[in-house]
């Protein structure tokens, strides 16, 4: 089964008609492919979901898929090549608030992405102790010493701040030399080679795709195509588990717009048996270059070494200082409109999905 070349491109009623007919306006020759499974790239679409087994949703059903292929990002001082296909999947019902925009359906939402490495400038080094909580009978303890043998030690301590001043200001200036430093992550094909220690980088979801506007996906409009909340993970000697730059509730919010890179293809089929139509995009990619980087924050113990990495990789990063960019883009959609003999969007659609497979 393969995508085979048609004389028209239908979704049914809805911006999915739109959007497609729209694509084949754009691209005057419409490429095919010939593929063993059409629907290869959707094994983690949700099928299984409510919504998507719900007679009262508004059809159609549809699965997305938008595999990057190639590109790079910069989070601060840090450049992430995309040296392996970073992989992103969801779901939508039919509805949305319309001009393009379709309802995710929630918790859907999966990113596969191999992690990248930087190698570890904390590995190996003494690690703060972990500051234990004041204990009540010290406490009075200190203070009447101080108290005691303030003004024996007066000039003496006087003297001392002075010294421990000098030294902060010295220090202080070659921490921020450190944050100008250029920091370029490789794959784990060349990790495996390293002997060196390295800091794994894997992206993580941070909740799911929203704001999803089909056709500026597709080019068929400008604008913001979708937004996606991640987290960068960071693994290594001396980090500790909970390592991470954004989080749940503040992420690393991703809004690429379309790249057009060169004239897109369109790629379609369809599986009879289950209604269910199929399509691929290719040839254009994504960017975002105004978002925003966080700090990292639970590094070390209790967060020691939040301070050092921020200086290291220039973090929080303002708008400007970062950029997503995503240059060989495959976006695909599989659609399920029809709701004959009790099989409703996600379970026809699962249905095609394994029939295609065996």
């Amino acid at each position: 089964m393969g995508f085979g070349r048609q004389g028209r491109f239908t979704f049914g009623k809805s911006v999915l008609l739109i959007a497609g007919v729209a694509i084949g306006l754009m691209s005057p020759s419409l490429a095919t492919a010939e593929e063993s499974n059409i629907f290869v790239n959707f094994s983690k679409c949700p099928t299984s979901a409510p919504e998507m087994n719900d007679p009262a949703q508004t059809p159609p059903y549809a699965c997305f898929s938008a595999l990057m292929r190639s590109g790079a990002i910069k989070v601060g001082n840090i450049a992430l090549p995309v040296t392996s296909p970073a992989h992103i999947q969801f779901a939508t019902t039919g509805g949305g608030e319309g001009d393009g925009f379709l309802d995710v359906v929630p918790n859907g939402t999966s990113l596969d992405a191999a992690p990248l490495f930087i190698p570890n400038l904390f590995a190996g080094l003494p690690q703060p102790p972990t500051p234990a909580p004041p204990t009540p009978p010290t406490a009075p303890a200190k203070k009447h010493y101080k108290k005691k043998h303030h003004k024996k030690k007066h000039h003496k301590k006087k003297h001392h701040k002075r010294k421990r001043h000098g030294n902060h200001r010295k220090g202080g200036q070659k921490g921020g030399k450190s944050g100008n430093r250029r920091i370029v992550a490789f794959s784990r094909a060349r990790a495996s080679g390293s002997a060196e220690p390295l800091i794994a980088i894997s992206m993580e979801l941070a909740g799911d795709i929203r704001n999803f506007n089909l056709s500026s996906a597709l080019g068929v409009k400008p604008g913001i195509s979708f937004e996606i909340p991640v987290r960068m993970h960071l693994q290594g000697d001396g980090l500790g588990p909970n390592c991470f730059i954004g989080s749940p509730s503040e992420p690393i919010v991703i809004a690429p717009e379309q790249l057009s890179t060169k004239a897109p293809t369109l790629n379609f089929g369809s599986s009879a048996e289950f209604s269910v139509t199929a399509a691929s995009v290719e040839g254009f990619g994504y960017e975002d270059d105004r978002l925003t980087i966080p700090g990292a924050s639970g590094c070390g113990p209790a967060g020691a070494l939040d301070g050092p990495l921020n200086r290291l990789a220039g973090l929080p990063a303002p708008v400007g200082a970062s950029e997503v960019l995503f240059d060989d883009t495959r976006f695909e959609m599989a659609v399920a409109e029809s709701t004959e003999n009790g099989l409703f969007g996600g379970a026809r659609l699962q249905a095609a999905f394994d029939a295609a497979a065996n």
